[in-house]
C-alpha cells in the first residue's frame, strides 16, 4: 500500500519514502495524532519496527548460511569465558540454553563478556535470548550483580555493537522497560537520522569516542558508567508529551534507584539527563560574553565534575543526532561556553570582574600596532567590543573606520571551514542590522550568528556569519554585488522589502517545509541587567530575519546583540535590545506590544 502510494504521489515508480512524503502517506492511511506524538511519527514507528524484524531476521538468516557453507567453519580462538560462557570460531557462545533458567545472570554476562572481548555474539545465542526474555523480571532488575555486568557493558570501548544485540533480541527493553515507547521511534525532523532507540545507543558510542577525544576531561571523572548510563537515558522522556527533559530526569530517577545507584550519582544522573539541553540552548541563545550569563550557568550547573559530564554529554548528543546537527561553529560555542563557565567553578581561577582593566591593556596593545598616532581616540572602544575580537581585528576595524568618510559602509567577506563571515563596517542608524540581513537574503545568505557592536563615535562594527543556501563555493558569491547592494540599502535606494516579496514569489516553486511551526516570542528580563532579550521561534524562511529586525526597528528598539541559529526547520533568534535611549524595556504593556508585533513578522511571510 505504501509503495502504491508513493508511486501515486511522485508520478513515477519510486520505492523510496522520502521524508516529504511521509506526512502525506500518514494521512491517506488514516492515522491521526496522539496527545503526545504525531500521526507521521507513529506512521513511521510501525514502519521502522517492521523493517528492523526483516533486517533482523535477514541476518540471522545469513549468519546461520555462512556457518553451514563459509569460512568460519574453520575452528579458531576457542576458549572458555567463564562457566556457562565460550568462545567458538570467534563468536561468543551460550554454554547451553538450558543454563539460563538456573542462572539468569548469564544473560547480562553474555552482553558483557562481548564488550570486553570486542567479538559477536552467536546466533543461536542470540534467539536464546530472545526467548528467555521471561527471566528478565523485577528481581533480575534490582539485582546488583546484573547491574555490575550492565556497566562493564555500558562502559566498553565500542558499545554499539553489543548494545544493538540488546536492542534486537529485546533484551534492552526488558530490562529497562521504560525504553519500551522508544523503539523504532522517528522524530519528524531533517536532522535526526536516527529513530530514538538508536539515537541513544549513538549517543554512548559517541561518548565512548570522546573518552580518547577528551581524555583529560574524561581522567578527571570518578565513575564514567554515570555518564554513559545518561547517554543512554537522556531522552528517554520522549513519545510521552511534554517537556521530554523534565519527563526523563524523572524516569531516569526510577531507573537509576533500581540499579542501585548510591544517592549522590543518582543525583548526577538525574541532573545530566535533566539538563542535557542545557548547553545547546545556552551556548546559541545567549551572550557568552555576558559575566551575568556565565555565573547563572555555574550555579545552575554546581561543580566541575557535573560541568565535565555536560559537556561531553552535549557534544556527543549533538553528533548523534546527525551531521546537519554539528559542526566545528556549534563545537566551538560549546568549548567557549565549557572554558568560561570552568574557570567561575575553579575557585583558583576566578573570571576578572574588573572588565575596565582588561579593556585597558587591550587598548594598549592596540596602540602599539600603531604606534604613536592610533587612528581615533581609543576610549571610544567600549569594553564589551575590545573583548570581542583579537588585537589584529580591532586594529583592521580602525583602518576600514578610516574609509569610512568616502564610502558610507564597507563590506568584508571572509571564508572558515565550515562558514563565512560578513564584517560591516558603517554609521549608526535605527533599523542597520535589518537592511543588512535583508540584503544578505536578496543574495541567498542565511545568517548563523551576529556579533553587534557600537563604538561611543556611532561607528557600526557588525560581524555576521553566513552560509549560503546554494552550495557554491566562497569565491562563486557576488560579493562585488553583496557590497553594491548593501550601500544602495543603507543609503535609501533600494526597496529591499519589495525585492524580498518579488524573490519569494520566484522561488515559491522551491520545496519548503512540509509542516509549519506556530511562531512564538518569548521575552527575559531576568538574564541581563542591561537588555531586554527577545527570543523568537519561528519556521524559517528567507525573509524572516528582515521581518522581524525591522519590527524591532519600528518601535526604535536598538539590537545590541543577537543569536541566530536554524534547527529542524526552525529559526532561533535571540536579540538583546535598549529603548531610544539605551534603557531596558520595562513597562509591561509595551513588551506584549512588541511580542505582538514579532508574532506577527514572524508569521505573516511563512509559508
Amino acid at each position: 500500500m505504501i509503495r502504491n502510494r508513493l508511486h501515486y504521489l511522485s508520478g513515477r515508480k519510486n520505492d523510496q519514502l522520502f521524508f516529504e512524503h511521509q506526512e502525506e502517506i500518514a494521512r491517506t492511511l488514516g492515522y491521526k495524532d496522539s496527545k503526545s506524538i504525531l500521526a507521521v511519527e507513529i506512521f513511521m514507528q510501525e514502519v521502522y519496527g517492521y523493517l528492523e524484524t526483516v533486517a533482523v531476521a535477514a541476518d540471522l538468516f545469513f549468519e546461520h548460511l555462512d556457518e553451514v557453507v563459509g569460512s568460519t567453519r574453520k575452528v579458531r580462538d576457542n576458549r572458555v569465558l567463564e562457566e556457562g560462557l565460550e568462545v567458538i570460531n570467534g563468536r561468543v557462545h551460550l554454554a547451553g540454553s538450558e543454563l539460563l533458567a538456573a542462572k539468569p545472570l548469564l544473560l547480562m554476562k553474555l552482553f558483557a563478556q562481548a564488550a570486553r572481548t570486542g567479538l559477536p555474539i552467536h546466533f543461536r545465542s542470540r534467539q536464546a535470548v530472545s526467548s528467555n526474555l521471561g527471566l528478565v523480571d523485577d528481581d533480575f532488575r534490582r539485582s546488583r550483580r546484573v547491574a555490575g555486568a550492565f556497566f562493564d557493558a555500558i562502559g566498553s570501548g565500542n558499545p554499539l555493537p553489543v548494545f544493538a544485540a540488546m536492542l534486537e533480541t529485546g533484551f534492552l527493553t526488558a530490562y529497562i522497560p521504560e525504553m519500551a515507547p522508544l523503539e523504532s521511534l522517528a522524530q519528524h525532523d531533517v536532522f535526526h537520522i536516527y529513530t530514538v532507540d538508536r539515537h541513544l545507543l549513538q549517543t554512548v558510542q559517541e561518548l565512548a569516542g570522546l573518552s580518547d577525544e577528551q581524555e583529560k576531561i574524561f581522567s578527571r571523572l570518578p565513575n564514567p558508567a554515570i555518564l554513559y548510563l545518561a547517554g543512554l537515558l537522556h531522552d528517554i522522556g520522549k513519545g510521552r508529551g511534554g517537556d521530554h527533559d523534565q519527563l526523563g530526569a524523572e524516569i531516569s530517577a526510577e531507573v537509576g534507584r533500581r540499579l542501585g545507584l548510591p544517592d549522590a550519582e543518582l543525583k548526577k544522573l538525574v541532573f545530566l539527563v535533566g539538563n542535557h539541553l542545557f548547553f545547546s540552548h545556552i551556548a546559541q541563545r545567549r551572550d557568552l560574553e555576558d559575566e551575568e550569563v556565565i555565573f547563572h550557568c555555574a550555579r545552575t550547573i554546581g561543580d566541575l565534575e557535573q560541568l565535565d559530564m555536560l559537556y561531553l554529554l552535549s557534544i556527543a548528543d549533538a553528533r548523534a543526532t546527525g551531521p546537519k546537527a554539528w559542526s566545528a561553529w556549534k563545537g566551538g560555542l560549546f568549548q567557549e561556553l565549557y572554558l568560561r563557565v570552568a574557570q567561575v567553578l575553579d575557585q583558583s581561577e576566578m573570571i576578572d570582574p574588573d572588565r575596565q582593566q582588561a579593556g585597558r591593556w587591550m587598548r594598549e596593545q592596540v596602540a602599539e600596532v600603531f604606534g604613536a598616532e592610533p587612528p581615533v581616540d581609543l576610549a571610544i572602544l567600549p569594553e564589551d567590543y575590545l573583548l570581542n575580537f583579537t588585537v589584529q581585528e580591532v586594529a583592521e576595524h580602525l583602518r576600514l573606520n578610516r574609509k569610512l568618510a568616502a564610502k558610507g559602509v564597507l563590506m568584508v567577506p571572509s571564508d572558515h571551514d565550515d562558514h563565512w563571515s560578513v564584517l560591516v563596517v558603517s554609521h549608526d542608524r535605527t533599523g542597520l542590522l535589518s537592511l543588512v540581513c535583508g540584503t544578505l537574503a536578496l543574495h541567498n545568505l542565511n545568517v548563523l550568528s551576529a556579533k553587534i557592536h557600537t563604538w561611543q563615535d556611532s561607528t557600526v562594527i557588525d560581524v555576521l556569519d553566513v552560509k549560503p543556501v546554494f552550495n557554491n563555493n566562497f569565491n562563486d558569491q557576488d560579493w562585488p554585488a553583496l557590497a553594491g547592494d548593501l550601500d544602495l540599502a543603507l543609503n535609501n535606494k533600494l526597496g529591499v522589502t519589495h525585492r524580498l516579496a518579488a524573490k519569494k514569489k520566484q522561488d515559491r516553486s522551491a520545496p519548503g517545509p512540509d509542516r509549519q511551526f506556530p511562531a512564538t516570542v518569548r521575552v527575559d528580563n531576568r538574564s541581563s541587567s542591561f537588555f531586554t532579550i527577545f527570543e523568537v521561534f519561528a519556521a524559517d524562511h528567507p525573509s524572516l530575519l528582515y521581518d522581524i529586525t525591522r519590527a524591532l526597528a519600528d518601535f526604535d528598539l536598538n539590537i545590541a546583540k543577537a543569536m541566530i541559529s536554524t534547527r529542524q526547520g526552525r529559526l532561533i533568534d535571540v536579540f538583546y535590545v535598549v529603548s531610544g535611549e539605551g534603557l531596558k524595556v520595562t513597562d509591561e504593556v509595551f513588551l506584549e506590544e512588541i511580542r505582538q508585533s514579532l508574532v506577527f513578522a514572524a508569521t505573516k511571510n511563512a509559508g
